[in-house]
């Protein structure tokens, strides 16, 4: 038994052998694996030079002869070989005339494919290290409409079922583009899908961010009208999900109605509007449960006409305003038949014509709505 081990541990590495050969070759053999990602994890900056490898060997001897030799197999429809000897080009002869286009073609054929992301990164790789050698505009376009497709696809889709689309994996693509080329043609409508995006995934400050920028900088697009109309929705639900958040809720106030200022005609003035109004009536009930606070909580008159005067001169147009400009008489009257005297005496000398200020702002509210359900 002891003779025997040995021997079948032989026969054993022999067959390991025997069948890890042939795979090496073929690996050696077939140019680079097209599962190696063309470009560095996000974050990393430019993505690596391509340099000459175990896995990128070329099949012929210089840059000429091997590019003729992919176009062959190109023309021959062996489209993956084709691709892996464009890039073992590159690889090898990454500063010959020839890598450029090789580079090009490797990108043109993954698209075709139908290897989407990696087609991406392989024309993003002709970007950053073959600027001026390649139309540059096929490569934004081919850019673009990747993400598109990206945009659209469905993932895990099991037993027949459509799946669900991921938008989020198109964000990244999006914004290289929009990095890319922040003057293109498209620029503005590349930065319009950030910031669908970002809304499709409840990323609402981002959203804003994207369609602030095709509004400033991209004015003129056709989707500057469509950006100011989403990203003031986009600040009404950040208001909504914030209630108390005061500068938040301007913010969403002021891009409503700027949207309603600028665009008249537009097919949702009468949506932003109600939700303007709705807003408006929002930051009113802030304004009067401040005042409310220092009237019945605290008991401070003087600090309660103070707030009350800050929602006369911030709501006018607040359902609340009767009820306000009463409450202000109330507290006014004592200050002006001299029943109260703990305040300076600057203040105090002008409150009578204050008084009969908001004694008239109160007739003249009261005349415009009749309805006894709109008298304090």
């Amino acid at each position: 038994m002891r003779t025997q081990t040995p021997t079948l541990w032989g026969v054993l590495g022999f067959l390991c052998l025997a069948l890890t050969l042939p795979v090496a070759a073929q690996m050696q053999n077939s140019g680079p694996g097209e599962d190696e990602p063309a470009l560095p994890k996000k974050g990393s900056g430019k993505p690596d030079r391509k340099t000459p490898g175990f896995f990128h060997r070329p099949t012929c001897h210089g840059p000429a002869t091997q590019l003729r030799y992919a176009d062959e197999l190109k023309a021959a429809g062996k489209r993956r070989r084709a691709t892996n000897e464009y890039l073992a080009l590159v690889h090898a002869w990454h500063g010959s005339p020839e890598a450029p286009r090789a580079q090009l073609e490797a990108a043109r054929l993954l698209m075709e494919r139908g290897r989407h992301e990696r087609a991406f990164e392989e024309f993003q790789y002709l970007i950053e290290h073959f600027s001026g050698r390649f139309p540059y505009g096929e490569a934004l376009d081919a850019q673009f409409r990747i993400a598109n497709v990206v945009l659209g696809e469905r993932h895990m889709a099991w037993f027949g079922l459509k799946g669900f689309a991921d938008p989020q994996a198109a964000l990244p693509l999006l914004t290289t583009l929009a990095r890319n080329a922040p003057f293109w043609e498209r620029a503005g409508e590349v930065q319009f899908r950030i910031g669908l995006v970002h809304e499709t995934i409840g990323e609402l400050p981002d959203a804003t961010d994207a369609y602030a920028t095709v509004m400033n900088r991209h004015a003129a697009s056709e989707f500057a009208t469509e950006a100011a109309y989403r990203r003031a929705l986009c600040l009404d639900r950040l208001a909504n999900d914030a209630p108390r958040d005061e500068s938040q809720t301007r913010a969403a106030l002021s891009a409503m109605a700027s949207f309603v200022r600028d665009y008249p005609t537009h097919r949702s003035r009468g949506e932003i509007e109600t939700l303007l109004n709705a807003r408006r009536e929002q930051l009113a009930g802030l304004y009067h449960e401040r005042a409310r606070f220092y009237d019945v909580i605290e008991k401070r008159p003087r600090s309660a006409i103070v707030a009350y005067e800050d929602f006369v001169a911030r709501c006018p147009t607040s359902r609340r305003m009767g009820e306000v400009l009463q409450r202000l008489v109330e507290l006014y009257t004592p200050y002006a038949k001299g029943v109260t005297t703990d305040v300076d005496t600057n203040w105090i000398t002008r409150v009578p014509a204050r008084l009969e200020e908001v004694q008239q702002r109160l007739a003249d509210w009261n005349a415009s709505r009749p309805d006894e359900e709109a008298r304090p």
